[in-house]
């Protein structure tokens, strides 16, 4: 079930505009090349990039309706998005921060937006996890940003 919701999620990402604006996507195909499945999608990607976790805090909960017993598995997954810091915002943290932020804020309301919409899964919850922060590993090449939310499916 919970590659059913990643792979709905992974979709659902591909068909914001703003994430298609943000890779420079010229459609669904060319989006997906950037929102990728961990451990299902392998090889080289390039930021900015989608990368979408189906281990989030999975668990399934006892619900109790009079002799109705179930259990509910929210399928949630965690959307870990990562972007290249810009030169020309490298120099301030404050610069690099609003930029991103910038990008992955209307990516997020464009996932709410479709949510629930024909061909979409209904969301409950689209918590930020981790807040964006900057690479700070002077061994990494690589400069760039991240942040992480969580997608729970469900009405």
């Amino acid at each position: 079930m919970t590659t059913l919701v990643a792979t709905g999620i992974q979709t659902m990402i591909a068909d914001v505009d703003a994430f298609r604006s943000w890779v420079g996507a010229a459609d669904q195909a060319e989006a997906l090349e950037h929102a990728l499945l961990a451990g299902a999608d392998e090889g080289d990607y390039t930021r900015p990039i989608a990368l979408i976790l189906t281990t989030a805090s999975q668990v399934a909960r006892r619900f109790a309706g009079g002799s109705r017993d179930y259990f509910d598995d929210p399928g949630r997954v965690l959307v870990l998005f990562e972007a290249d810091v810009d030169e020309v915002d490298a120099g301030s943290i404050e610069d690099t921060y609003v930029a991103f932020c910038n990008d992955v804020g209307p990516v997020i309301s464009g996932i709410l937006e479709l949510a629930g919409q024909e061909g979409y899964p209904h969301l409950r919850a689209v918590p930020l996890e981790h807040v964006p922060q900057r690479s700070d590993d002077e061994e990494l090449p690589d400069d760039y940003m991240q942040c992480a939310w969580v997608i729970e499916r469900g009405i």
